[in-house]
């Protein structure tokens, strides 16, 4: 070291200034030992020597330095998750009108099930209108009922005092449909 205020050995201007009798720099700290520098003397040109510091200030800084690092911590956990999510959104393809793509397996049975859909005759009352109507539905995967096709035969009003008569015929009708649709479609 020269009293100038450069190292030998890097060439880098020092930012304490250099005590003339010890040829150290005045209020440093050794990093090894902890203690001031004055007692304890480095063998050779020891690079292990930094400027002394207030507790606070480094306190601040190693929050700060704390704080960077969760954040970072953070934004790589959230690329991570969004990775994720894409690629699960990705593999399993794109959803259908019943929800997301089946594995092969449940999607042969669901082929196989609609390939034996049915057409029955069925009615309902909407808005004070009773229809009668033939349903081509199949048994689903949960065996519940699913409709793939609905058409309306024939409406009447609910409180239509010949109801029964116009509902019995309307289901006859809708039932001799069903099992002409029904022929039509097993060839």
């Amino acid at each position: 070291m020269t009293s100038e205020g450069y190292t030998t050995r890097w060439n880098i201007p020092r930012v304490v200034p250099i005590d003339a009798r010890r040829r150290r720099p005045t209020g440093v700290r050794d990093v090894m030992s902890g203690r001031r520098s004055a007692a304890r003397v480095c063998p050779g040109r020891c690079p292990f020597v930094i400027p002394e510091r207030s507790t606070a200030n480094y306190r601040l800084v190693m929050v700060f330095a704390l704080a960077e690092l969760a954040l970072v911590a953070l934004i790589i956990g959230l690329l991570v998750l969004g990775g994720w999510a894409a690629w699960a959104a990705l593999r399993s393809g794109p959803p259908g009108p019943g929800g997301p793509r089946l594995a092969p397996r449940p999607r042969a049975q669901l082929a196989a099930a609609i390939a034996q859909a049915r057409w029955e005759p069925g009615h309902d009352e909407v808005d004070g209108v009773t229809r009668v109507l033939v349903r081509r539905t199949y048994t689903g995967l949960d065996g519940f009922p699913t409709v793939l096709e609905e058409r309306v035969l024939e409406s009447f009003p609910a409180a239509d005092p010949a109801w029964e008569a116009l509902f019995t015929e309307a289901m006859a009708k809708a039932r001799y449909r069903c099992a002409y649709l029904n022929a039509e479609e097993s060839h």
